[in-house]
């Protein structure tokens, strides 16, 4: 299996978080696809994964709006597909369709891009390395982000804080620091982010203790560090992104945790 994944050139970053690329035998989709916070766009240049309890295989290029549980894939023969792991505000720039409307959800990109879709599948399918694959996808995004499209300063304000504090502040705390009431704040999370500035705190959280537990850090230690209550609160949060016990999820073999660390299955 390789896993390779780079942050964008500087002029992106406001924008893109990562863009990764994973090549090898589809039993590497067995482990669940955690919550973290971030839409991103898929291209798919081996086997298109089946979801459980679908039918049909994933399109070639799809967005996968903000996830509130797991994401559980089909193993398959070989899977090799590039990423676009956008920042937590940045997909708005890109997409046509109000960025709550994704969240929970996969599209195909041709319906919620204008253009972008077809240009990204040409891109990667042009691009004969990783790196080079990357650079064209880049060229891609340059043209087809719309900056004007780009959340408040005060939103990215907020979703700052959160991912500086991982995840360890309030609504209230949040909502002052942006001169915001918390209504407004939650409307403009809803459309800026799609989850609520709660939520995001909470997957912020979430993925948080899951490096922890996947360096092997003992459960209660995690849950101290990562501000639950006590471990029985780190378990229930554990099932409520995963959808089952951290027991039942072989978090060696995890392929990526979407937050930029090193995969343990890469090499």
């Amino acid at each position: 299996m390789r896993y390779f994944e780079t942050p964008p050139s500087p002029d992106l970053a406001p924008y893109v978080h990562r863009l990764w690329e994973l090549d090898g035998a589809g039993d590497a989709l067995a482990e669940p696809i955690f919550p973290d916070g971030r839409i991103e766009i898929v291209v798919h240049l081996g086997d298109r994964p089946v979801m459980d309890g679908a039918i049909t295989p994933q399109p070639d290029v799809l967005v996968v709006g903000q996830m509130t549980t797991a994401l559980r894939l089909r193993p398959v023969k070989r899977v090799h597909a590039v990423g676009v792991r956008f920042t937590p505000t940045g997909a708005r720039a890109w997409l046509t369709v109000p960025v709550h409307e994704l969240t929970g959800r996969m599209y195909p990109a041709d319906e919620v891009s204008r253009g972008g879709a077809a240009r990204l599948r040409a891109a990667v399918h042009g691009g004969a390395t990783p790196r080079e694959r990357m650079k064209r996808i880049e060229s891609v995004l340059r043209t087809t982000l719309r900056p004007a499209l780009r959340p408040s300063r005060a939103i990215e304000h907020a979703v700052c804080l959160t991912l500086d504090r991982a995840g360890l502040v309030t609504v209230d705390a949040l909502a002052r620091a942006c001169a915001l009431s918390a209504r407004h704040l939650e409307r403009q999370y809803l459309d800026d982010v799609g989850l609520s500035p709660k939520v995001l705190a909470r997957t912020v959280r979430f993925q948080r203790a899951l490096r922890h537990l996947q360096r092997g850090t003992p459960a209660a230690n995690v849950a101290a560090a990562c501000g639950f209550a006590d471990q029985p609160h780190l378990a229930r949060e554990f099932r409520r992104f995963a959808g089952v016990a951290a027991r039942d999820v072989d978090l060696a073999h995890v392929v990526f945790l979407q937050d930029g660390a090193a995969p343990a299955a890469a090499h």
